[in-house]
């Protein structure tokens, strides 16, 4: 049976989710021994990136060496109440040097547009400004008590600030909202795990 990690980066101005790959792996000496189509079951937020951990790509016959995988298919929401060209800017925006300043130009175009809020906090983390990345998280969350990804990236720069407590009600509230996040059910799984009794952790 052959495992592999998946992580996807999303650069869209939305979140995308259940993406299908067609994929062959090869043996070292380049001799095709798997092939077949995948679907991850879960969506990566806006502006980040997300880790599905030991996808099965069922049984090979042989030493793998090489993958190579195709996209064929994402599901992908763009909302209505976006500025026109709006998603086309963002996406060029995240492909410059200085995400942070082309970002920040487009809370002109959409001041109250919570994923932009987030993609600002996660550069905000880049430069180790965690106050910053916090009070930009709490203003998406604000603007959108739904955002799932607002809760994570909330509850992981209250978790930097030993602020457990209201840090897990944000990752509790993530989950809720987006049950297959593999990032939320990560820091949830480490700290149930931290929390138990030593003599349960054996």
């Amino acid at each position: 049976d052959a495992f592999v990690d998946v992580t996807i980066h999303n650069a869209n101005a939305y979140a995308i989710s259940n993406p299908e790959f067609k994929f062959t792996i090869s043996s070292p000496e380049g001799k095709e021994i798997g092939k077949g189509q995948i679907k991850i079951e879960g969506s990566v937020p806006t502006a980040d990136q997300r880790t599905f951990a030991n996808v099965d790509l069922g049984k090979v016959s042989g030493q793998p060496a090489k993958l190579h995988s195709d996209l064929v298919e994402l599901e992908a929401k763009e909302p209505k109440d976006l500025p026109s060209g709006f998603p086309a800017k963002f996406s060029m925006a995240m492909t410059k040097e200085d995400q942070e300043g082309e970002l920040k130009k487009l809370t002109e175009l959409a001041p109250k547009y919570a994923p932009l809020k987030v993609a600002l906090g996660i550069q905000a983390e880049k430069r180790n400004d965690w106050k910053d990345a916090e009070k930009l998280y709490e203003e998406a969350v604000e603007l959108d008590a739904d955002n799932a990804n607002a809760h994570y990236r909330l509850g992981m720069a209250l978790l930097r600030d030993n602020k457990e407590k209201v840090a897990v009600e944000h990752f509790e509230k993530a989950l809720e909202i987006s049950p297959n996040d593999p990032a939320v059910k990560l820091v949830l799984g480490q700290i149930a795990q931290e929390s138990a009794p030593k003599s349960k952790r054996r």
